[in-house]
């Protein structure tokens, strides 16, 4: 592993961990870009109104699941 000796501080990061950093900064910078073209030029909520459906079987499977889980546990906790 290669390290990069930065002067201020005499700070030492290795190299590919400063890389990792600028990449994962830059690609926030990309995300906000998105989300903002996303929300200003298109029918995002559009878009949300049709998968509608599937977003509430989604959610309410993870709520069944959720709950029937927790019931056993329950149930196990009573049964003690």
């Amino acid at each position: 592993m290669r390290v990069k000796n930065l002067r201020a501080h005499v700070l030492a990061i290795p190299t590919n961990t400063a890389d990792r950093m600028t990449s994962i900064f830059s690609r926030k910078i990309d995300m906000t870009w998105e989300i903002k073209y996303l929300v200003e030029e298109t029918d995002w909520d559009q878009e949300i109104m049709k998968g509608e459906k599937w977003i509430d079987f989604f959610c309410w499977s993870v709520l069944g699941i959720a709950a029937l889980y927790f019931g056993v546990v329950c149930l196990r906790m009573l049964i003690r």
